[in-house]
């Protein structure tokens, strides 16, 4: 998980000062205060810092000069304990393993610290996780990094209200997060996805929560959505031109429908399959077979056939719902991850490749179309 070993060593180790100083002070409370807010200063961009599982940051808001507490709690007296940053592009920052101990009210309450200056070179909603090793808790705390600037259409001098400047008890060691490219395309708003269960996927280091985190379990998981590539977000729909709060997945796109009243179709798959096939074949796949096998279907509402292995995963794997209508017939197609011809089937939300080399059940995968969309679109 670590992509900064080095720096983020130092960081720990201030942090574990920090919690260290918390700890054996005060009984066990930080003694010291976080800084108020300077009331000169405004936000350079829009957050929404709520959303906390088992801790807090205090402030939860926090601009250049500031000081932050993070309380976790939760976890088992002796554990041991590891944490780290995820950053609104959600590069992480951090280490899976367990590097220290949780006292015995299973509180772990940080001394107020500073954070470095290249948090606010990345602002926004971060989150700070913090997992047990034997408990396998985790706390996850989400606050705001704020650019500091000054308003423009008022009276008050900018020095009339200097922001206070409060020697932190412990200040974190420069980080340097490796900013994501940003879409091509105008940030659209998400809403608040309904729940409040999290996981945290060290996989990857994105956090599925709520509904999404429902669906992914209660649908095939690992097998047939992936692993999480990217946090939650605002994305035009290409199919039919409205925005959708989404997160992208290996596998599969989750879209939040709260204007559906049925809960079961609150979240619901992007046509992942459609827009392939539109893009790789716009006048249809060369040299596709219908599959004649006993019990082949019809659907009529596309006029295309399946039949064998891949009815059978189709009816046991989630049906219309997770997979769509067929799209193509059989054909062969070279695969983009490694080259190699597979006999594949296209479907509105998946393709289906056939894996002989595999014994059942995986001698039928699923193309990872998640990842080939979010890289065609955010170049990741």
């Amino acid at each position: 998980m670590s992509r900064q070993p080095k720096l983020f060593t130092l960081l720990f180790a201030g942090m574990v000062l920090a919690l260290a100083l918390a700890l054996f002070s005060s009984g066990g409370t930080s003694s010291a205060s976080p800084q108020a807010a300077p009331q000169s200063a405004v936000m350079a961009q829009s957050c929404d810092p709520s959303g906390s599982i088992d801790g807090t940051a205090t402030p939860s808001t926090v601009l250049p000069g500031q000081s932050v507490q993070f309380t976790a709690r939760g976890f088992s007296s002796g554990e041991g304990i590891s944490f780290w940053f995820t950053d609104p592009n959600g590069d992480v920052f951090g280490t899976a393993q367990p590097l220290c101990c949780a006292p015995s009210n299973g509180v772990l309450a940080f001394s107020p610290i500073q954070l470095d200056d290249e948090f606010y070179n990345t602002p926004g909603r971060w989150a700070f996780t913090v997992a047990g090793s034997s408990s396998h808790h985790q706390s996850i705390i989400y606050f705001c990094a704020v650019r500091q600037v000054q308003p423009t259409n008022t009276a008050v001098p900018p020095t009339s209200v200097p922001p206070t400047s409060v020697p932190p008890t412990a200040v974190l060691p420069t980080v340097a997060p490796t900013a994501a490219v940003p879409p091509t395309s105008a940030p659209v708003p998400t809403v608040q996805i309904p729940g409040t269960n999290a996981r945290v996927f060290p996989e990857t280091g994105k956090v599925v929560t709520g509904l999404f985190l429902d669906y992914w379990t209660n649908n095939g998981g690992l097998a047939q959505q992936g692993y999480p590539i990217s946090n939650v977000m605002g994305e035009v729909s290409d199919l039919d031109g409205k925005p959708y709060t989404l997160q992208y997945f290996e596998r599969a796109v989750f879209e939040y429908h709260p204007e559906i009243a049925d809960p079961k179709f609150k979240v619901l798959l992007s046509q992942l399959g459609t827009f392939q096939y539109k893009k790789k074949y716009p006048t249809g796949a060369p040299d596709q077979k219908v599959n004649t096998s006993p019990g082949t279907i019809l659907f009529p509402e596309t006029g295309k056939h399946v039949g064998g292995r891949f009815l059978e995963y189709w009816q046991k794997n989630g049906g219309l719902a997770q997979q769509g209508y067929p799209l193509s017939e059989e054909f062969t197609e070279v695969s983009d991850l490694n080259g190699k011809p597979y006999t594949v089937q296209y479907f509105e939300r998946a393709v289906f490749e056939m894996h002989p080399e595999n014994a059942p059940p995986f001698d039928v995968l699923l193309s990872q179309l998640g990842t080939f969309r979010y890289k065609e679109k955010y170049n990741p």
